[in-house]
Parts: C-alpha cells; structure tokens; sequence
C-alpha cells in the first residue's frame, strides 16, 4: 500500500512539472545555481568582482579607535551597459530603476559579500537590488555615469561595494 502511495505521489510530481514553460525552468535552474555556487570560486578571466558590505549607523571616526566597517551582505548584482545618472529614474540620489530586462548580466553574491561576473570587454553601470527601494549604487564618474567598471580583456577588475545609505560618517 506504501509503495502505490509513493509511485502515486513521484507521478503526481513529475505530471504537475511538466506544465512548466521552459522559461519558468530556465528561471528555476538560474536561481538554484545563484544559491548554490560560490561566485567567487568561478574561474573569470574577463569581468568584474568585489565584495558588497552593509554599513548602518555611526561611522564617524574617534580618535584612538579603529575606523568601523561594514558587514559582508548577499546581494543580487546587477550589470548594465553603462547608465547616465540623467537618464534613469531615480529617488534619494542613490536609488534607480533601469528595467531588469536591460541587465547584461546579474549574479547574487555570496553571504560573505563576495560576487565575480564574467564581462565581455567595455564600460559598465555595477548596482545593487535593495529589494522594493530599487538599485542601489553610491559612485558616479566624471561624465555623469552610475557607477561604472571599465572591463579591459583579460582582466578581472575589482570593484567593492559600500551599501551605506543608513550610515552616518
């Protein structure tokens, strides 16, 4: 009787999967695999890494004390062709919504913050999803851009982020 019970339910299982579109599988899989894998163990020889850390509350620096730090964070980064501050829609100065589907490339960092994409080579826009506040990036460069990386071929360049819009310095 058992065993009818767990065919019954391992059919019943593999019926209801099969009603899945092969986008909704493809969305499955990349999410397990972000999960899952260390990011920062992916051997990237063109792109993009770092390590995302959280700071909130009182960084303002004593004298005779070490200066305080952020904590590592999990974070879902994103990549996008390079974004101009003026053209994107913004709130705070340090939230943006460019649309999702634009992103290159996105990767959800480990829980030590750490996060390496692979870039082909060119100039890109680096945020963070804050959840509902939108993308957060803290860094502009000299033409207006939001937070830009230069991925050169060959290299792996670094770029640490700072999610610190609930610190005081």
């Amino acid at each position: 009787m058992k065993k009818t019970i767990y065919l019954a339910m391992i059919i019943g299982l593999f019926a209801c999967k099969g009603n899945k579109t092969a986008t909704e599988e493809n969305k499955e899989q990349e999410l397990i695999s972000m999960e899952k894998s260390d990011p920062c163990a992916a051997q990237v020889r063109t792109g993009v890494t770092g390590n995302i850390v959280w700071s909130e509350g009182d960084f303002m620096p004593s004298p005779g004390e070490e200066p305080r730090k952020g904590e590592p964070t999990q974070r879902e980064v994103y990549i996008f062709n390079s974004l101009k501050r003026t053209g994107v829609k913004s709130e705070d100065g340090v939230f943006f919504f460019p649309d999702r589907d634009d992103a290159v490339g996105k990767q959800l960092s480990s829980k030590e913050g750490c996060y390496k994409i692979g870039l082909k080579p060119g100039i890109y826009s680096v945020l963070v999803m804050e959840g509902d506040k939108g993308f957060f990036a803290n860094s502009f460069d000299s033409r207006d851009m939001i937070q830009t990386v230069e991925i050169k071929e060959g290299e792996l360049t670094t770029l640490n982020i700072d999610i610190n819009y609930k610190a005081a310095y």
